[in-house]
């Protein structure tokens, strides 16, 4: 029986599945609890967070791309991009914006969980009256 090629896009989703698993490790391994993935952020909005602590309106953005002209890094992409974040700030949320290379980096996962531990102690959810 002859064994079926794994075209290029299946090697990229194992590796970004790998990756993901990765991140999410080194997430818990900080202290954080596990953020969900993939979350609207605004209702009737078709975009989503790439993580989130939703009940801290706290967003994570993983911009693969940049530097190949990809989703993140095409003109419209960008602009896109800055819709997004501007649509997402105007509802409470606040959104980090990392490069793939940065995520296991100490310097961004320390940042992620001071972010994560202001929202918690200054009580910015979506209960709070700021």
């Amino acid at each position: 029986m002859a064994m079926k090629k794994q075209g290029k896009q299946s090697l990229k989703n194992n590796a970004t599945t790998k990756n993901e698993a990765v991140f999410l490790a080194a997430l818990e391994s900080f202290g954080l609890p596990r953020p969900q993935k993939e979350v609207v952020m605004v209702k009737g909005r078709r975009y989503r967070v790439d993580y989130a602590w939703p009940e801290l309106r706290l967003g994570i953005e993983i911009q693969g791309g940049v530097f190949t002209r990809g989703a993140h890094g095409s003109v419209y992409g960008i602009l896109q991009g800055y819709r997004k974040a501007n649509d997402a700030a105007a509802n409470g949320w606040s959104l980090m914006y990392f490069l793939p290379s940065e995520m296991l980096k100490t310097e961004t996962l320390t940042s992620i969980k001071k972010a994560y531990e202001w929202k918690q102690q200054n009580g910015l959810t979506p209960n709070s009256n700021p």
